[in-house]
């Protein structure tokens, strides 16, 4: 699920023209649903164990698989309509502020950077949510043995 909302992220900024307010406010709230995920992730993981630790492993795993699906599926765009993001760089505030003046070498960097800031976020992102995910699901599971131990 995680690398759908990526892919559909990924589709809508490269390939839907929208002003720029509705493409952040897009961005956004897929990124709201990928966070909601993780904490899903991590709530299944820790209702199926018991564990805090495999709650977050789950989270995390499930934030390294959608990141690679998401690299990929961005690599592939980024090949395939090289010339479409080149456009879409070219009068990018990156662009100018990067004081480049080869656009091909700036759209191949920018694209390496994003590609490493996701491999780099994402895990933290997910290892956050996925613990408030575990923690939330494991103080269900107490109140839930709490509350059916008394009138049991």
């Amino acid at each position: 699920m995680v690398g759908i909302a990526f892919i559909i992220t990924i589709a809508v900024e490269n390939f839907v023209t929208v002003s720029s307010q509705i493409s952040a406010i897009s961005t956004l709230g897929f990124m709201l649903l990928i966070f909601l995920f993780f904490s899903y992730a991590g709530w299944r993981g820790a209702q199926n164990s018991g564990q805090l630790g495999l709650g977050m492993f789950a989270s995390i795993w499930s934030a390294m698989i959608g990141v690679l699906i998401a690299l990929i599926f961005g690599f592939v765009i980024n090949f395939l309509f090289t010339q479409r993001l080149e456009q879409t760089l070219q009068t990018s505030a990156e662009y100018f502020r990067s004081g480049s003046h080869d656009l091909e070498t700036f759209t191949f960097w920018n694209t390496l950077d994003s590609a490493s800031s996701h491999l780099f976020e994402a895990p933290i992102i997910a290892a956050v949510l996925g613990a408030l995910g575990s923690f939330t699901n494991l103080g269900f599971s107490q109140l839930r043995k709490k509350h059916t131990g008394e009138h049991g």
